[in-house]
């Protein structure tokens, strides 16, 4: 290793290692596709030649790269499609990559990485981009949250509220899918239910954020001095 690779931070060094796999992964890929055919000589053929000469079938229509890799190899090539997106900051890259993450099971954390990133972006694309990892991921909190959270940005609160309540009703000793679910009652501005489900969480299970959500209910409720006790017990227990 030369000394610009161990003067690398571990970020960078990442990447370069994986835009090198990818470059060794396309050249093993296309070394197993043959030799190309040779040029014709320049000595032109008879008629006789011709007559003989086996008629070739029609070749066939290639098949995607992706249906040509093995398992572990497809993976290897969504993650570096990914990577050399979000490398590149190249939205289009991403959202061309999405198919093939979605075939290769990527790891719910990079399509967590990627929703975020297009989320901050502000784009029309995150929604569909999320709901490709929601069909691959069903039963993940983090990326439910995410994907409610997109949609209530979007200003499509039915459908965030929705997703949420559906994981809640899979999953109802969640806390944490319960406090989001207020949350985004509270920004619907649908302060009484918020502060129900927020009621029925067990005192076990209350944490400061919490009795937070539970103060912002109250302060859309208009009652200002409960709201105020249930903030100050959230910054006492932080």
């Amino acid at each position: 290793m030369n000394g610009y690779s161990r003067n690398m931070k571990p970020c960078r060094l990442k990447q370069a290692l994986a835009l090198t796999l990818a470059a060794t992964l396309a050249m093993t890929f296309f070394a197993c596709e043959g030799p190309a055919p040779s040029k014709a000589s320049g000595q032109a053929e008879s008629p006789q030649q011709a007559a003989v000469r086996p008629v070739s079938p029609p070749k066939a229509t290639p098949a995607p790269v992706n249906d040509r890799l093995t398992p572990g190899a497809l993976t290897t090539y969504a993650y570096l499609l990914f990577t050399q997106a979000m490398l590149r900051e190249d939205e289009e890259a991403l959202l061309l990559a999405a198919p093939v993450m979605k075939e290769a099971a990527a790891p719910v954390r990079v399509w967590m990485e990627a929703g975020i990133w297009l989320m901050g972006r502000r784009s029309s694309s995150t929604i569909p981009f999320l709901e490709q990892a929601q069909e691959l991921w069903p039963e993940d909190m983090s990326l439910t949250m995410l994907h409610a959270e997109a949609l209530m940005e979007a200003g499509m609160a039915d459908k965030s509220i929705g997703i949420t309540r559906a994981y809640l009703r899979r999953h109802p000793d969640s806390t944490d899918a319960k406090l989001e679910l207020a949350l985004l009652l509270v920004k619907h501005r649908d302060f009484s239910e918020a502060e129900a489900i927020l009621n029925a969480i067990p005192q076990k299970n209350r944490t400061p954020l919490v009795n937070y959500y539970q103060s912002r209910a109250l302060v859309g409720m208009e009652r200002p001095a409960e709201a105020i006790a249930y903030l100050q017990k959230a910054i006492k227990e932080m």
